[in-house]
Order: structure tokens, then C-alpha cells, then sequence
């Protein structure tokens, strides 16, 4: 029984063998050198391979956007001077503004191909008229007729409503002398000058205006600023001087009489270029026998800055006004006051003027080069 149930298995042994050498099993490990037919290929996924790096990308660059935004949001912005309210820590970049005038684009002007310059001033300009001073470095650099008239002290603005012969050197301001100009007339001038403190200074200052045809002139350049605040002239007008009769509330107050003098001066003189020159710093007395800077020192009205400011906000708002900051943003500043300051710290020294004269030609060559 049981040797016959083993031939029994050895059989089927055999017939298994034999039954495997003819349909031999296939090691589905390795490819089969001839797939069949049926066989479906693999998905092909070279587009998400390479179009998945550049969506993360993507991704990456808007969320950083979004965060550097968020972050200039929570900085705040930079505003412009006139924005703000001064104070003695305030600081801020140049306040330069250049105002596009080309007089070839004047009806009836004639280039006679000199250039030819005048500059008024007070005593920045009064009391340095050497080879050191800025009228003869302008004239030097450029090549240019320069004309420097200027006093030992000049005022933008009034400090009354009218002119009266108790103060016969506010027949000079400005506000006045604008008028003077554009209707060359300076018979009050003439009157006025006998009765000041030094009449051969100012008889010479108008004898000069009589020679000077402003007529001819390219480019002028304005010099005040100092006496004003020095002098606590008032920056803009007062409710009262509103009222008054005559338009003298545009004579009494920085803004007022520089925009009444400057638009009085485009209307005679349209082929003129005007630019402002701002005071730079300096230093004043602080009352205890010290010195203090006039940028930290409210002189009765308000500090140097805010001057500076209110001018910048005249030559914006009257075309064809360039205003040259050389306070905000300038070399000279109390770190530097001994370096670029006359020893008793009221004015630019040798090197200071320098300073001040290339500032003025940096505008001038502009000009120059703006109408080529």
C-alpha cells in the first residue's frame, strides 16, 4: 500500500518537472525582451517635475513681497519739509528744488551770447568781495559778468506794514527794492539812503543799481535770509495784516513779501533765471555769554530751519524760482562750524564760501546745460 501511493507521487513529480521544462515560469524581476502587446506604458511626469519648482518659486517671491510691504507700511513714509512741524531734532536731506525755465522758449528773447549774472545779498555776500568771496568764485568758475550788489544787513520782508522815514533801511527790502527794480525807479531809495546809519553804503548800493541794466541779465541770485531771522521777521501773515489796505499785507512777512517781490521781478524780467541762495548755518548768541546754533536758537519768531523752510515753499509755489538749500543736508553744521566758520561763527569762512559757491554753480551749469 504504501510503495504504491509513492510510485504514485514519484509520478506526479515527474509529470510537474516535465510540464515546467515546457512552459518555463518568467522572472518578473527583469524586462521581458518582448513585452506584449497590451502592456500599457508608464505615465510620463516631466511636466510636474519641472513645473513644480517654479509654482514653490512663485510662492516664495509673493510672500516676500507681501512682507517687505507690510514692513515699508510699518516705517512709515518720508514726508517733505513743509509737511511737517520743525523741531530741534529734526533732520531731513536737501531741500534743493529746481524749477525748469528756459528763456529761448520766451517770446522775444534774444541770446547776445555772453552770460551775464547779478547777485544780491546782505552781508554774506557784503563783507567777502576778494578773490575769496562767492560773487568772484561764480565769476572765476563760469567765465560770466557777475554784478554783486549787496548791504551789511537786508531783509526780505518789512517790519511794519509801509515804509516810514523813522526806518529808512526798510525802504531796502526786498518787498521794496523788487518794485524799484522792475519800474527802475529808486528815487525813495535816494531819499532814504541819508538817513541811515551809514549813508555812503548805501549811497553806493543805489548808485550801483543805477548803473546795472537787470535787463541784460541771464541769471539772478538772491542772498537773504539771515537779517530775518536774526531780526524775527514774521514768516507768513498775521489775521490782523490780512485786513490791511493797499496789499502791504504782502510786506510785512517772509512768504508775503518774497512771493510779491519775486512774481513782481518774472513780470519785468521773463528771460531771467532767479535763484534763491538760503542761509547757511551758523551761530548766535545764547544769552548766557555762550553760542548756540541758529538751527536750536528761536530768535523771537521761530529758528533758522523754519526759514529755510517757508523760503523753499515760496520758490515752489512762483514759476521759474530755483531755491539751493546749503542748510539741510549741508557740509556745514555745528560738528563742522570751526572748519567752515569765521572764528566768531556768524559766517561762512574761506572754505565755507567755497562750499557755498560750488552749490550755486552745481544750479548754474544745470541751467546752462538745460538750454542746449
Amino acid at each position: 500500500m504504501d510503495s504504491g501511493n509513492n510510485v504514485n507521487k514519484r509520478k506526479e513529480y515527474l509529470k510537474r518537472v516535465a510540464e515546467q521544462e515546457r512552459h518555463p515560469v518568467v522572472n518578473r524581476d527583469k524586462e521581458s525582451p518582448h513585452p506584449k502587446k497590451h502592456r500599457k506604458p508608464e505615465k510620463d511626469n516631466g511636466f510636474l517635475r519641472y513645473a513644480m519648482p517654479v509654482i514653490v518659486t512663485g510662492i516664495v517671491l509673493v510672500l516676500g513681497c507681501i512682507i517687505f510691504l507690510i514692513v515699508k507700511w510699518s516705517m512709515g513714509k518720508n514726508l517733505n519739509v513743509s509737511e511737517v512741524e520743525l523741531s530741534e531734532d529734526y533732520s531731513s536731506e536737501s531741500l534743493d528744488w529746481y524749477s525748469y525755465f528756459n528763456p529761448e522758449e520766451v517770446p522775444g528773447y534774444e541770446d547776445d551770447g555772453k552770460m551775464s549774472i547779478v547777485i544780491l545779498g546782505d552781508n554774506s555776500i557784503y563783507s567777502f568781495d576778494d578773490e575769496t568771496g562767492i560773487p568772484a568764485l561764480i565769476r572765476e568758475a563760469t567765465g560770466a559778468y557777475v554784478t554783486s550788489i549787496a548791504l551789511p544787513s537786508q531783509t526780505w520782508c518789512l517790519s511794519t506794514d509801509s515804509y516810514s522815514p523813522d526806518h529808512p533801511d526798510q525802504a531796502f527790502s526786498f518787498v521794496y527794492l523788487a518794485q524799484f527794480l522792475s519800474l527802475h525807479d529808486y528815487d525813495l531809495l535816494s531819499k532814504a539812503a541819508p538817513l541811515t546809519y551809514d549813508e555812503g553804503i548805501y549811497q553806493y548800493y543805489v548808485a550801483k543799481l543805477y548803473r546795472t541794466d537787470f535787463g541784460l541779465a541771464d541769471i539772478m541770485i538772491i542772498c537773504l535770509g539771515r537779517d530775518d531771522y536774526l531780526e524775527a521777521r514774521a514768516l507768513s501773515k498775521s489775521a490782523e495784516s490780512i485786513v490791511a489796505a493797499n496789499g502791504s499785507e504782502n510786506y510785512n512777512n517772509v512768504m508775503g513779501a518774497m512771493k510779491y517781490g519775486l512774481e513782481a521781478l518774472k513780470r519785468q524780467f521773463p528771460y531771467m533765471q532767479i535763484i534763491i541762495c538760503s542761509p547757511s548755518y551758523f551761530m548766535v548768541d545764547d544769552g548766557n555769554g555762550g553760542l548756540a546754533g541758529a538751527d536750536v536758537t528761536n530768535s523771537g519768531v521761530s529758528t533758522l530751519a523754519d526759514y529755510v523752510a517757508h523760503m523753499r515753499d515760496v520758490c515752489n509755489e512762483v514759476s521759474g524760482v530755483t531755491f539751493v538749500d546749503n542748510y539741510y543736508g549741508f557740509p556745514i553744521n555745528e560738528s563742522t562750524a570751526s572748519e567752515y566758520l569765521t572764528p566768531d561763527m556768524a559766517y561762512p569762512n574761506e572754505a565755507g564760501r567755497k562750499l557755498i559757491a560750488d552749490h550755486i554753480l552745481d544750479f548754474i551749469y544745470f541751467i546752462r546745460n538745460n538750454k542746449q
